[in-house]
């Protein structure tokens, strides 16, 4: 981990498949690493070749991401959320003959409490729009909607002092987002209000009777 491996598949066996790459892909080259602890992960490859990227959680399956080009067809990423445990990457090529040498490397970074995000948590006032971006942050907060919700999140303080008609409404146009209500920050139990998609997969919002409090 934080280190950088090279390597070339050229002449490799090929025997696996990710879903962002086509059937018959060409040779790939399979790392793994070990976490002890909950953190952020970051997956960086930079290819002579068209390269591909996919996390695996056994390195027989069970695919946890996959990605081909970003920001272009020399560079795959991955960002993501990762639980205590052993890890499988694939370093795969987006179709034939893509295939040649590369550079890869696993950046991690611990992540904090849901406490401690709880308490940084940012005040929002009714009627003032609010501007944000998830990208980069971790996956603390799961949902009853949006398959869970597995990914990165944002989360805001809102004060009510009387029983109030409450309505949220959120846009993101770059992905398909979901929002989601709790009493109480770190407490999935309490949530009240979940929505993923409303009228388009790029907004959400959820409306309902909300109760004195945070």
């Amino acid at each position: 981990l934080g280190q950088a491996v090279r390597g070339d598949t050229t002449g490799g066996p090929s025997a696996m498949q990710g879903s962002c790459v086509p059937s018959g892909s060409p040779p790939e080259h399979v790392y793994s690493f070990t976490l002890a602890e909950r953190a952020m992960v970051d997956v960086a490859l930079e290819s002579s070749f068209d390269g591909a990227l996919y996390l695996l959680t056994d390195c027989n399956g069970g695919e946890l991401a996959c990605n081909d080009d970003n920001p272009d067809t020399a560079h795959s990423r991955l960002q993501l959320t990762l639980d205590p445990g052993t890890y499988y990457v694939v370093v795969d090529g987006y179709g034939s003959p893509s295939q040649g040498e590369y550079s890869i490397s696993v950046q991690t970074r611990s992540m904090q409490s849901v406490a401690q995000v709880c308490s940084a948590a940012i005040p929002i006032t009714p009627g003032v729009p609010v501007r944000g971006d998830t990208s980069g942050s971790a996956d603390y907060f799961q949902a009853t909607c949006a398959g869970g919700a597995h990914s990165p999140d944002n989360v805001y303080r809102l004060s009510v002092a009387q029983p109030s008609r409450l309505r949220v409404r959120q846009s993101t146009p770059g992905h398909d987002g979901a929002i989601y209500v709790r009493s109480t920050c770190d407490s999935a139990a309490t949530e009240v209000l979940c929505n993923d998609d409303y009228g388009t997969t790029a907004a959400s919002m959820v409306t309902g009777v909300v109760q004195p409090g945070e």
